[in-house]
C-alpha cells in the first residue's frame, strides 16, 4: 500500500469511527464482469467504490457489519440518554 493510499485509508477509518455509515449496497453487471460497485453513504456523502469481485465480498460484509453496529450503538445511546433524562426529572421533581 502506497503512502497516499495509507493516508486515505487512515482518514476513512477515522470517518467510520465518528460518522454514521448508511445505505450499503453492492452492484454487479453479471457473471462476465469481474468488478463490483459498492455504494454507501457516510456523513451525508455518497461514496462509490469499484473493486474486483474476489475482494468485494469481504469489503461489503465489513461495511454492512459496521453499519449494523453503529445502528445498535445509536439505539443504546438513545436509551441511556432517555434513562438519564428520566432520572433527572425524578430527582428534580421530588427534591429528596
Amino acid at each position: 500500500m502506497g503512502r497516499s493510499q495509507q493516508a486515505v485509508s487512515g482518514i476513512f477509518i477515522a470517518m467510520i469511527t465518528t460518522t454514521i455509515l448508511q445505505n450499503v449496497t453492492v452492484e454487479t453487471a453479471g457473471t462476465i464482469d469481474l468488478n463490483l460497485e459498492i455504494k454507501f453513504t457516510i456523513g451525508g456523502q455518497s461514496i462509490s467504490v469499484d473493486i474486483e469481485k474476489k475482494e468485494g465480498a469481504d469489503l461489503y460484509k465489513s461495511l454492512v457489519t459496521i453499519s449494523h453496529i453503529q445502528d445498535s450503538d445509536g439505539r443504546v445511546k438513545s436509551y441511556a440518554k432517555d434513562s438519564l433524562d428520566l432520572s433527572k426529572t425524578i430527582f428534580t421533581d421530588n427534591r429528596f
